[in-house]
């Protein structure tokens, strides 16, 4: 059986493509920590820009509050549409920073749900408007919304 030598310039050039393999391995980790962060910021800067427009839009705050107190049942036709346009934006946001957990994009340690027992599942009108919003999301998502807030009786 024959063995053959590399040459001194084989094994530099094998060096080198090992070296540009680490080298392109590392720019991918640094461009998906981006993407992570960028996503992070992102989110962050639609929720304090939905959550300024609500908080000072003394309709949308004065809805949010009567759903919260369960006075929401007296709502009149205008109102519950937009209680109901809200409260899906607010699913919508959530289910995306969901969406970006389950591909791997941000890791479940990133996002902060809300409140397991906090005020706004708590209410009566929020679980019942539940019923109305939960055909407009993807299944995996409204499972473990349900879950979490422990929207269906087992």
């Amino acid at each position: 059986m024959k063995t053959r030598t590399f040459s001194l310039t084989e094994t530099i050039a094998t060096l080198g493509v090992i070296g540009s393999l680490l080298f392109v391995g590392f720019q991918i980790q640094q461009g998906n920590q981006l993407a992570r962060l960028e996503m992070l910021y992102n989110g962050a800067a639609i929720w304090a820009e939905a959550s300024t427009g609500m908080a000072g839009n003394e309709y949308l705050s004065g809805l949010m509050y009567r759903s919260y107190t369960d006075s929401a049942s007296d709502f009149e036709a205008a109102e519950a549409v937009s209680m109901y346009t809200l409260t899906l934006g607010h699913i919508k946001v959530w289910e995306a920073f969901y969406r970006t957990t389950t591909i791997g994009v941000l890791s479940t340690e990133d996002v902060t749900y809300p409140e397991e027992n906090g005020p706004y599942w708590s209410s009566q009108y929020q679980r019942d408007i539940w019923q109305k919003i939960r055909p407009n999301l993807a299944e995996d998502f409204a499972t473990f919304w349900e879950q979490r807030f422990s929207l269906v009786e087992p």
